[in-house]
């Protein structure tokens, strides 16, 4: 459900919910669901939006620009190194936002698997290397996935590391077998 509706019966209790209501959500839902099935964004509301007929009104929903977003408590902390810049530009371009915190998930800023592609692609063209998309999500976050590129870069020379070769190999491997896939298909219609 990408919406959780809620009516404030008492006005005091509302700035505790707006600092606490992401984060304790998503503590809640992650105990229960798979991390792709949890929202990336909370928007407080003070009743949902129905429709003559009683059903929830998607339109209006989306429409609920006024709405309070509830964030998750995640203190701001900007890039401090090249490769954390480089990677918060790159997904303020993809996510457009204004500015990411080295510490905040891909995910929990609203990004999705199309997404991480498109990462994927300007990293690989910024960095001039190739890797595998799953990289990105295993670090999701701008500083884990710094240090692990300056560690790739730096304890490699450009000779990669056991790990990340066999990431590549097995994406290489993805890319050819799709490609053949695709090829055979074509083939097949003709």
């Amino acid at each position: 459900c990408k919406y959780i509706g809620q009516t404030l019966q008492q006005k005091e209790h509302q700035d505790d919910l707006h600092r606490n209501s992401a984060t304790l959500l998503r503590r809640y839902l992650a105990d229960r669901l798979p991390h792709y099935m949890i929202p990336s964004v909370f928007i407080l509301l003070d009743k949902m939006p129905l429709t003559p007929n009683g059903k929830v009104d998607r339109h209006a929903l989306i429409q609920q620009n006024s709405a309070t977003r509830l964030d998750l408590q995640v203190s701001y902390s900007a890039p401090q190194t090249s490769m954390e810049q480089t990677i918060a530009d790159i997904w303020k371009q993809v996510l457009q936002l204004d500015k990411v915190g080295i510490h905040e998930s891909f995910f929990d800023l609203g990004g999705d698997s199309l997404q991480i592609v498109k990462v994927q692609e300007l990293l690989e063209a910024k960095l001039q290397r190739e890797f595998p998309t799953a990289i990105l999500f295993q670090y999701p976050s701008i500083n884990v996935l710094a240090h692990y590129f300056a560690e790739q870069i730096s304890s490699s020379n450009d000779v990669l590391s056991k790990d990340f070769q066999q990431h590549h190999q097995r994406a290489s491997q993805r890319k050819k077998a799709h490609q053949q896939r695709k090829k055979r298909h074509i083939k097949k219609d003709n």
